[in-house]
């Protein structure tokens, strides 16, 4: 599994967590979910840090978001094998890359809690 493949698996998980829980995120929020301080992700990237920066608390995003992948993990963990081991295997290519530096760039005050409630690595 490379780097964009994990990536897209952990945000596909926040969304899903997001709709199952009738508490979809917008669609700034999911673009957020995209940037990267190292390259543009998408095209309007910039565009979408700078209305978030305008309209969004990011202490609350970050505790959501946070939340929703904590919440997503516990379930597909208890719900399917297989599930299970795609977060594994996402896990254990997350220990190779930044993680936070992808998935949640400004978010850093919680990565620690997160990681203990998920077994993510910050590297």
């Amino acid at each position: 599994m490379d780097s964009s493949v994990a990536k897209q698996f952990l945000i596909s998980r926040v969304v899903e967590q997001a709709q199952s829980e009738h508490a979809p995120i917008s669609e700034i929020e999911r673009k957020m979910l995209y940037f990267t301080e190292v390259r543009p992700s998408l095209p309007d990237i910039y565009e979408v840090n700078a209305e978030f920066e305008r309209t969004c608390n990011a202490d609350e995003y970050e505790h959501k978001i946070r939340d929703f992948l904590k919440r997503a993990r516990d379930r597909d963990v208890k719900e399917s094998a297989a599930q299970g081991e795609q977060w594994r295997l996402t896990r254990s290519r997350t220990k190779t890359i930044t993680f936070w530096s992808w998935c949640m760039p400004h978010f850093r005050n919680s990565a620690k809690l997160f990681c203990l409630h998920t077994g993510f690595a910050i590297t």
